[in-house]
């Protein structure tokens, strides 16, 4: 009996040790089909508009690559995100060349936008209002709106708020908001600035882009509105969210907070499908797929790129010279650079301000130096800017 069972035994492990590898195998390629299914997108990729389609409720979404790892997700390349995340402009927007050549006749002014610029009662953002009037807004142009929205409780009379020596064709208001402070991400304070804006500008339809621009953000005027011009062009009528693009999810790149805006069509169907969703899409949820576990809608720059997608369909277009770091510039200056985000102190603006344009009164006051000569200028200034260091409690970056 007991030599039976050996028997029986030395055949059974006979067989499970030319077994166990291909045991081994199976068990490997089926933990690789379930990882694949779990991290891989449930779109569908359409070759012929080169366009993907959510499967659920037909939004179209940029194309992505059909087998999409967690593995390659965390090594996946910004050169990458950009082929995936931009269907090309003409296709999308689907204008003849009649119809860019008609819209090209009309001109995109200063008289056309209205900028917002939330700002609190703190020396150091009180600078940074200043900066911005002493550098952007001084080279703006007659009729342009700029709305600084401050908080209920800041004591300062408006005139107070209003830097000195501003210009004075700009129409400059300010705009007190009651919502509760919520630090770094303040989408209330935000979305409150643009329901106000709204209501402000329903009956002028004159006023054909709505921007936001942080007042740590230095904005170059004429770049602005060239890109505008050109925007218009290629997509008027059509709703648009535009700045620097970042995809970090699965629904849609958004426009960083450092400067973004909407044409005027895609300001108001983003902010309608808010008002006709409330309270439900506020308690919406999204994920970062490179860093799960946070609602990144809690981020008003992600939220308003998500409601523009669910009331438009349509992409944000990235304009790849918004929102260059500082460090880049002085490398590298870039003819299309339109802005730099973050810079901390008036007189990094004041220094890049003479830097890039020609500052003499003699001369047109938005006249801009000619591409040699600012690089130029710009690296033998390099160690006049102030350091930044990353700040772990306030989760920004600031002058060491």
């Amino acid at each position: 009996m007991f030599v039976k069972q050996e028997k029986r035994n030395t055949k059974q492990c006979s067989i499970q040790k030319y077994l166990s590898p291909a045991i081994i195998v199976c068990i490997l390629i089926l933990h690789y089909l379930q990882l694949r299914t779990l991290f891989q997108r449930p779109y569908k990729y359409n070759k012929e508009d080169n366009l993907t389609t959510q499967s659920n409720d037909g939004i179209p979404i940029e194309p992505i690559p059909s087998t999409r790892t967690l593995e390659k997700n965390v090594t996946y390349s910004e050169v990458k995100r950009v082929i995936y995340y931009s269907p090309p402009m003409k296709q999308f927007y689907n204008k003849t060349e009649d119809e860019i050549e008609k819209d090209a006749n009309f001109t995109v002014g200063w008289e056309n936008l209205v900028f917002i610029m939330l700002t609190y009662n703190h020396p150091a953002a009180n600078s940074l209002i200043q900066a911005q009037f002493d550098t952007f807004i001084k080279r703006a142009g007659k009729g342009l709106d700029v709305v600084i929205v401050t908080d209920i409780d800041d004591p300062r009379t408006d005139e107070e708020i209003v830097p000195r020596n501003r210009n004075t064709l700009v129409n400059t208001h300010i705009y007190r908001s009651a919502t509760p402070h919520e630090g770094r991400k303040g989408r209330s304070k935000v979305l409150d600035a643009f329901f106000h804006v709204q209501k402000k500008y329903k009956s002028n339809p004159n006023k054909l882009y709505i921007m936001k621009a942080d007042p740590d953000a230095y904005v170059l005027p004429t770049k602005l509105l060239t890109f505008l011009q050109k925007l218009y062009e290629r997509t008027y009528p059509q709703p648009v969210d535009f700045g620097r693009s970042n995809c970090n999810n699965n629904f849609t790149c958004y426009s960083q907070g450092g400067l973004y805006g909407w044409d005027r069509e895609g300001f108001d169907r983003t902010f309608n499908y808010m008002f006709n969703h409330e309270p439900y899409i506020y308690n919406e949820t999204l994920e970062n797929f490179f860093n799960p576990g946070r609602n990144i809608l809690e981020n008003e720059d992600v939220f308003t790129s998500y409601v523009f997608r669910r009331a438009t369909g349509y992409p944000v277009i990235w304009n790849r010279g918004v929102g260059a770091n500082l460090t880049e510039v002085i490398d590298n200056l870039d003819p299309g650079l339109l802005s730099i985000h973050p810079v901390k102190l008036i007189d990094d603006f004041l220094l890049l301000d003479k830097i890039l344009y020609i500052n003499d009164e003699k001369y047109d006051t938005t006249k801009m130096k000619g591409i040699g000569k600012a690089r130029k200028q710009m690296k033998n200034s390099s160690n006049l800017f102030s350091k930044l260091i990353w700040d772990e409690d306030t989760m920004e970056f600031r002058p060491v």
